[in-house]
């Protein structure tokens, strides 16, 4: 389920390139959601080290094999190959140090899987598509009890729940995840360069209006003004809709 975040407040109401009442902050798909909650359960401090110092096979090392573009495989003492994951081919052979991989060793958040002599690690982590987070998911439910149906939530802390207003809203991509976070600027002509100046005028143009929704109470009302007061109103009664709830300001002259 789709969630979008607004802001909650009229401290920054004489400037516009704070956040304002109502507000969208921050808004997550299903696609950013299922990487979010699939990121944190394979991070690689969930899985600790082996007795070489090394990372163990985990969640963590296919996590990073999904939606890494290169693993760097060590194939020599003075030697390693960089692997491109996309096409499943060697792009490269290049000579490396000893003495960096002892370095590298020595960071406690390394990512250095494999067993001493035959060291890899993966390089260019981009790839977070559907399709990559299918099967990080698919590793999840197969090697852990965890099941995605418990994680289709964002995680907020109460401060956050004070501060800003989370709500579930119908599914969308990634163009309008954009459009819906997406800013204000005024554009105007560098006199030295002739290039294009940007000025942030507003930090969102849109918003969704949550005082006016007809599915929310008084008391949720009272709730969600109250700054002592962590109010969720992620429910399936309370789902907004981009095209019924979404408006965008006018613009700044």
């Amino acid at each position: 389920m789709a969630e979008v975040i607004l802001y909650i407040g009229k401290q920054h109401a004489a400037d516009p390139t704070q956040y304002q009442d109502h507000d969208i902050v921050s808004c997550w798909n299903e696609r950013r959601m299922r990487h979010n909650h699939g990121q944190i359960i394979c991070h690689p401090k969930n899985f600790g080290f082996t007795t070489d110092g090394l990372r163990p096979e985990s969640l963590a090392r296919k996590y990073l094999e999904h939606t890494s573009l290169y693993r760097i495989n060590r194939i020599s003492k003075t030697e390693v190959e960089k692997f491109n994951l996309l096409t499943q081919s060697v792009e490269d052979i290049q000579l490396f140090v000893p003495a960096k991989l002892k370095r590298m060793l020595t960071a406690g958040h390394h990512r250095i899987f494999g067993i001493p002599g035959e060291e890899f690690w993966y390089d260019k982590n981009i790839n977070f598509s559907a399709a990559k987070m299918a099967l990080v998911w698919n590793d999840i439910e197969t090697d852990s009890p965890l099941r995605e149906v418990d994680h289709k939530q964002l995680f907020l802390k109460r401060p956050c729940l004070t501060t800003f207003c989370c709500m579930q809203i119908d599914e969308f991509d990634d163009v309008a995840s954009r459009e819906m976070m997406a800013s204000e600027y005024k554009i105007t002509v560098n006199p030295e360069d002739g290039g294009d100046d940007f000025e942030l005028t507003r930090r969102r143009e849109r918003f969704v209006d949550w005082h006016d929704l007809p599915f929310l109470s008084g008391k949720d009302i009272d709730d969600l003004e109250n700054p002592n007061k962590s109010a969720d109103m992620r429910s399936q009664s309370k789902r907004l809709t981009r095209t019924t709830h979404e408006q965008t300001k006018a613009r700044i002259p």
